[in-house]
């Protein structure tokens, strides 16, 4: 398990009042903190609590995504389809395996329970659904502010039941609002705990192009979720004649024909591929924050509608296809439990600090980060000064990353080598 247990001490510490009106970590979360206060309360320090009470929200997050799908496409099979592939997806593991991650299952829990409660309402007209669904997107934005998406998602809906208006847009004016106060609160916090100052080794041309770059990596690793990591750092360098860039003028240009075409398309593949580029708008790194360019559970909540638009383009294909139903079943149940297989492996990435950092240089080896927490680990926990010193050394002798790295880093590292 890979969570800070100051975090726990300091939420012992604060009052109701401060938890919504200060930022924690760089982040302004308030129910996620009463909610791991509540946890420390029932579990403390035992680790076996906060991993149960993640899965029952993963639980139920499966459940309210086959109830909206159904809601949606009113099919039990693709709702239930849909429904498996979000429970089971690898991506999802570091949101689940992950104790600090709650925040994604709970955004999740009331967004997605927001939505369902607006499909009532544009169902049946009930204001009082209007009503919970404002007050449930408030709360998903009080877990997390990645749900600030979520009132585009709603003029798409209006869209794809061929319900768009002026009316209906203007009735959106309340909870857009409500979104740009929580942009406005969520860069206010990060630059507080000095997250925007972290961005310093990137400029605009290379944020514009990482940010297209990454709407490709998340559909790779969607599709084939292979070689995932616990951290995804940024390329060393940017050039013109990288990958990066060449897949981000790709995807541009994509983008660009999508939007020529997007009248002759299907409604329902339009609402899946809309939806899914509007709500990863917020993670897309057009401002950098931190210094990971990716993370897998950034697709917590996007799978959904990806899923969806996937399996719309399909379903008219298949049905001209002979034998469809029983090659569907197969392939799926193939793609499931190679899902499934992938999801079970990687769940101890996130047993302790080792293994987490261990992964992480798998895939990003000169990471200094990884390469300090692994120099730490074998100085204080394994007692293995040499391989210590190894690692040490590599951040130290970084000559290309000396400018942008902080500060903090060659210090502690020069630090830990007295010990040595």
């Amino acid at each position: 398990m890979s969570f800070s247990i100051s975090l726990f001490k300091t939420l012992m510490g604060i009052s109701l009042k401060a938890t919504f009106t200060e930022y924690y970590f760089a982040n302004y979360q308030p129910l996620v903190l009463l909610t791991y206060a509540a946890e420390y309360n029932f579990f403390e320090l035992n680790p076996n609590g906060y991993h149960i009470i993640n899965l029952i929200f993963h639980a139920l997050n499966s459940v309210l995504v086959l109830l909206l799908i159904y809601l949606i496409t009113e099919n039990a099979q693709i709702s239930f389809l849909l429904a498996l592939i979000f429970s089971l997806h690898p991506m999802q593991t570091e949101s689940i395996a992950w104790v600090s991650a709650l925040k994604e299952l709970m955004c999740a829990f009331f967004y997605i329970l927001s939505f369902i409660s607006y499909i009532k309402y544009s169902k049946d007209g009930k204001q009082g659904f209007y009503i919970l669904s404002i007050i449930l997107f408030i709360c998903a934005l009080l877990s997390k502010p990645m749900a600030i998406t979520l009132p585009i998602i709603f003029i798409l809906y209006d869209y794809y039941k061929d319900d768009l208006s002026s009316a209906k847009i203007i009735e959106k004016l309340p909870i857009l609002t409500i979104s740009g106060l929580f942009v406005r609160i969520t860069f206010s916090a990060q630059e507080s705990g000095g997250a925007m100052r972290l961005a310093h080794i990137h400029n605009v041309v290379s944020d514009f192009f990482y940010a297209f770059y990454n709407i490709a990596f998340y559909i790779a690793k969607l599709i084939l979720p292979l070689n995932l990591s616990a951290h995804y750092a940024y390329p060393e360098r940017f050039s013109f004649a990288s990958k990066e860039f060449v897949i981000a003028l790709l995807v541009i240009a994509a983008l660009i024909s999508y939007l020529i075409n997007f009248k002759k398309i299907k409604r329902e593949i339009n609402f899946g591929i809309a939806s899914f580029l509007v709500g990863i708008v917020p993670i897309l790194r057009f401002t950098p924050l931190g210094d990971t360019i990716a993370a897998d559970r950034y697709m917590y909540i996007p799978i959904i509608s990806f899923s969806f638009a996937i399996v719309m383009f399909l379903k008219p294909i298949l049905s001209n296809v002979k034998n469809a139903k029983k090659i569907v079943i197969v392939i799926t149940s193939a793609y499931l439990l190679f899902f499934g297989a992938i999801s079970f492996t990687r769940a101890d990435i996130w047993r302790d600090n080792f293994t987490y950092w261990e992964n992480v240089l798998k895939t990003s080896p000169n990471y200094n980060n990884a390469l300090l927490s692994m120099g730490y680990y074998y100085l204080e926990e394994n007692r293995n000064t040499k391989k210590s010193r190894e690692y040490f050394i590599k951040v130290i002798n970084d000559k290309d990353d000396n400018k942008k790295k902080p500060l903090c880093i060659t210090w502690g590292c020069l630090i830990c080598m007295k010990k040595i």
